[in-house]
């Protein structure tokens, strides 16, 4: 008798202009960690944090993490931006449809490329965009793909060798792909795991430093 199914609580938050929350990441993409130029990116190549370039080429993508079976209406909105959206496979989507999401694993959610203020929430109606902390969006975008700048000044005296150990900002979403750019030589004896890194390189050349970028996106 006092019972309330998502729609009715998705109404409710409309009613009284509470937004729901959405289940997707940087929906406003402002985080841009890899300073992304902007415009289309290419397929399954990441420009704003969390945003891919879907396998066509024309839209982006962002690939949400589920890890238990879903059955609930959800609604996808978005502002502005040119076409239509896909969920989770059902296309053809206008701002503010909504659909049954029903999937045991992650499922992929495509929009127009310009399109801004993306949103994903539970209910069949869409209820106001609402920004999280700026600080809360990066630590929740840096799960999936940060970098940390290495001073190689502080190479040893021993065939030029630079040994340390990077934390990330973040336990990342899996065991990440490392990258060194400019590359500096090979990670000898990397120890990689979703919590730090663990290097032995030899510096190539006269840099003075260079940019570990660490990688967990779904791709």
């Amino acid at each position: 008798a006092y019972g309330f199914d998502l729609d009715d609580y998705a109404t409710l938050n409309l009613v009284n202009s509470k937004p729901n929350d959405s289940l997707l990441i940087n929906g406003d993409r402002l985080i841009n960690q890899r300073v992304f130029a902007g415009g289309q990116p290419a397929a399954n190549v990441y420009g704003e944090d969390r945003w891919k370039g879907s396998a066509d080429g024309l839209q982006i993508e962002q690939v949400v993490e589920n890890t238990e079976t879903i059955n609930q209406s959800v609604t996808i909105s978005w502002q502005g931006g040119t076409g239509t959206a896909s969920v989770n496979g059902v296309s053809g989507l206008n701002s503010g449809d909504n659909l049954i999401l029903d999937t045991s694993g992650n499922y992929s959610v495509i929009v127009p490329t310009d399109a801004s203020k993306i949103k994903l929430e539970y209910g069949s109606v869409a209820t106001p965009y609402q920004a999280r902390l700026i600080g809360e969006e990066l630590a929740l975008c840096q799960r999936y793909y940060n970098f940390t700048g290495v001073n190689l000044s502080s190479a040893t005296s021993d065939n030029n060798r630079i040994i340390g150990t990077m934390f990330y900002p973040q336990i990342m979403r899996d065991t990440p792909a490392v990258t060194v750019v400019p590359e500096f030589g090979t990670i000898t004896t990397p120890v990689i795991t979703d919590r730090s890194l663990r290097y032995d390189n030899t510096v190539v050349g006269s840099q003075s430093s260079a940019i570990i970028e660490v990688d967990a996106e779904i791709y």
